[in-house]
């Protein structure tokens, strides 16, 4: 019987799942690849610029797309706010902070960039009132300057509180006081009565001048004995009797509880702030602490009117012998909406 050797069969054999994988990968890739250049875009160039160099809470800012060719944007600030669409969008924030806005545009690029909003400052409110300088005292028969300040005036109506008129129209007038105590000096600037600044004066009388004694001592006269010597005597001259002090004229009294209520009237509006400037020394100067800051009545007067506040403390103190108000200490709260602080 003849034996015959089998040869090895050199060809290599894959199985059918292997041919299958193969396929599937390749019709995987292919369709990524399809997705991937059916949807690329080009971020060369995608930027967004906004118009204001500072941001402030509570104001509107606007940003702008600036990617050439762009379809498709999505907006998101970074401040929990709903994203917004289109090229140019219109924000605010409402808080100061720091925020990352997002623009991504066509589905694809994004470019992010981080803004810093600043807070908001509390606008200055500009005074209604005049305002006008002089010194705290003057004397009887001397010259006394006085300087208007105010901002856009044109026309003015001065009054010394001595002839119950109006004295002078010019912008900075001179006056000569005629008699002695505390004078009210009121101005109107443009004609508008109701913002009537006032501020007192304190008058002194003019000094008395003391009398000159023209008394010439006679020599000692030498007898013709030359032993005898008169000795001329002179009677004391009276001293003349001590002034009175000139009386002050005194303020009209107003008592704590009273200036309380002063206060809360001007805050709801009910009572025009120069109502409170008679029982003050210095008028709208006199000096107050209020809420532990140093201002003047008139700035005080200026941030209550027509605020809702509560007066959780209130000291003055007076003049001794005019007693006019000197110094107000004052501690107060804002009411916000339903009267809860």
């Amino acid at each position: 019987m003849e034996m015959r050797e089998e040869q090895p069969n050199n060809k290599l054999v894959f199985d059918r799942s292997i041919w299958i994988t193969i396929a599937l990968t390749a019709v995987i890739g292919l369709f990524v690849m399809g997705y991937k250049f059916l949807t690329y875009s080009d971020c060369t160039g995608a930027d967004f610029t906004f118009e204001r160099d500072q941001l402030i809470a509570g104001q509107i800012v606007s940003f702008k797309d600036q990617s050439p060719e762009a379809i498709e944007w999505e907006w998101t600030f970074g401040d929990g706010s709903p994203p917004a669409a289109g090229e140019e969008v219109l924000h605010v924030f409402k808080h100061p902070g720091e925020y990352a806005v997002t623009m991504q545009v066509d589905g694809g690029c994004a470019v992010r960039k981080k803004v810093i909003v600043r807070k908001r400052e509390p606008a200055a409110r500009t005074s209604r009132y005049p305002d006008f300088s002089m010194p705290p005292t003057a004397r009887v028969g001397e010259p006394v300057r006085f300087t208007d300040n105010t901002a856009g005036a044109n026309e003015w109506q001065w009054s010394f509180g001595e002839t119950m008129q109006v004295d002078d129209t010019t912008k900075n007038p001179t006056y000569v006081f005629q008699s002695s105590g505390v004078k009210t000096v009121t101005l109107i600037v443009n004609g508008k009565e109701r913002y009537a600044a006032k501020k007192r004066i304190t008058v002194f009388a003019r000094p008395v001048e003391e009398p000159e004694f023209d008394l010439d001592l006679p020599e000692r006269a030498e007898l013709e004995q030359k032993q005898l010597r008169d000795t001329i005597s002179i009677a004391e001259v009276p001293l003349a009797p001590p002034l009175k002090p000139v009386p002050q004229n005194r303020a009209p009294e107003l008592s704590r509880i009273q200036l309380e209520d002063y206060l809360l009237q001007v805050a709801e509006e009910q009572r025009a702030p120069e109502t409170l400037s008679p029982f003050c020394c210095e008028g709208f100067d006199t000096r107050v602490r209020a809420n532990g800051k140093e201002q003047s009545l008139l700035v005080l007067l200026q941030d209550i009117q027509g605020e809702k506040i509560s007066i959780g403390n209130l000291e003055v103190l007076k003049h001794k012998e005019t007693g006019c108000i000197s110094f107000i200490k004052v501690d107060y709260n804002r009411k916000k909406v339903l009267g809860i602080f």
